[in-house]
């Protein structure tokens, strides 16, 4: 892996966010997906699939990354991809013990998500999981918020592995890490709405955006941001807690 290529391939999707960039920056973490997988291989999972998780959380990683910040990409993504290999091993290990079903549920789930992130270069929807698997919609979410349930990943895990833990990556103390998990079930929810819905709540209690400013951002009136952002936080709220 030539690790200053790779960093100029991530600092190019970084800047222009392009599909072409994005593609050649995947194709490029391959060699680094590889020998991630290969350091946790002989632990119950085919290498393959390892080397496909690791594949998807280059994509997340490469979707996050801010090189302002100043970590090298390829330890940065090691970091994400070693992070993702740990939780798939935990969750075929059943640290947290499914039944059979819907054990086979969460399989499926996995490996068609890694096989749509690659045809995607995204984290594919909720919906869209729907569509290939063949499910409602109310089964993916309901197998999503299983296998999250299962396990969380340390932001100090892997600090051994790359140097530095993830917390270090990140910088600084934030009081939002402290509501991991219920972000990790927002973010399961978000994934079932629409595009433009999502990318208001997104905008609005994600990245603290004013009503004003994402009316201007979207092209709506501050009025329509408002009703919007009612409706939506209601059906959130419907899916999160059902009667």
């Amino acid at each position: 892996m030539n690790a200053m290529q790779l960093q100029s391939y991530a600092e190019l999707y970084a800047r222009t966010r392009s599909d072409e960039a994005l593609a050649a920056a995947v194709e490029n973490c391959l060699p680094l997906c590889t020998r991630v997988a290969r350091r946790f291989s002989g632990h119950g999972l085919e290498e393959e699939d390892l080397r496909q998780t690791a594949a998807m959380a280059c994509v997340k990683a490469l979707k996050s990354y801010a090189p302002e910040r100043g970590v090298p990409f390829a330890a940065f993504a090691a970091q994400y991809a070693a992070g993702a290999v740990r939780n798939e091993l935990r969750d075929h290990a059943g640290a947290i013990r499914l039944p059979r079903s819907l054990h086979e549920q969460t399989t499926q789930l996995s490996r068609m998500r890694s096989q749509l992130t690659q045809q995607l270069f995204r984290e594919p929807t909720a919906q869209e999981l729907s569509d290939a698997l063949g499910w409602s919609l109310e089964k993916t979410l309901d197998t999503l918020l299983s296998r999250e349930a299962q396990s969380t990943l340390s932001l100090d895990e892997g600090a051994s592995e790359v140097g530095f833990s993830l917390s270090e990556i990140i910088g600084g103390e934030d009081a939002s890490l402290n509501n991991s998990e219920d972000r990790r079930t927002v973010e399961v929810l978000l994934s079932a709405l629409p595009g433009h819905d999502r990318e208001l709540i997104e905008l609005r209690f994600l990245k603290n955006l004013s009503q004003r400013d994402v009316a201007r951002r979207l092209g709506m009136t501050q009025m329509q941001v408002h009703r919007s952002e009612k409706r939506l936080l209601g059906i959130l709220r419907e899916r999160l807690l059902p009667s």
